[in-house]
């Protein structure tokens, strides 16, 4: 349903996404419609260029107000956990749903997440 509405990107907009380097912090590696692409993933650290060293599989989502306004990756996998809470705490993520395998459901608010990221602008 989903590709229905949003074009598939191409493999050209998606170079940092499927770089040798890269390509163990995808979920799923091989399918294009699910990475990321350059102009639109989220960096760890916020303002820093889209560097190898520097990604994260997240994007940005704009709400009906404002350009950026969201967050969205799919949980971290085991090689990822360190980058995607780096990448919560300098973006200053104040609410994290995080979807497991089957119905767990983790939801973190600021209280949370300054617990598991010591040093979050409060």
């Amino acid at each position: 349903m989903l590709e229905k509405f949003t074009a598939v990107p191409s493999v050209d907009e998606c170079r940092v996404a499927l770089s040798e380097q890269n390509a163990g912090k995808n979920r799923f590696a091989r399918s294009v419609h699910l990475l990321s692409r350059d102009a639109d993933h989220v960096t760890v650290q916020p303002g820093a260029p889209a560097t190898l060293d520097n990604y994260v599989s997240a994007v940005y989502v704009d709400s009906y107000s404002r350009r950026r306004r969201f967050i969205v990756t799919q949980t971290p996998l085991a090689n990822t956990v360190d980058d995607f809470w780096t990448m919560c705490r300098l973006h200053r993520v104040t609410y994290a749903n995080l979807r497991g395998a089957g119905t767990h459901t983790h939801t973190h608010t600021h209280t949370r997440l300054t617990a598991l990221c010591p040093g979050l602008p409060g």
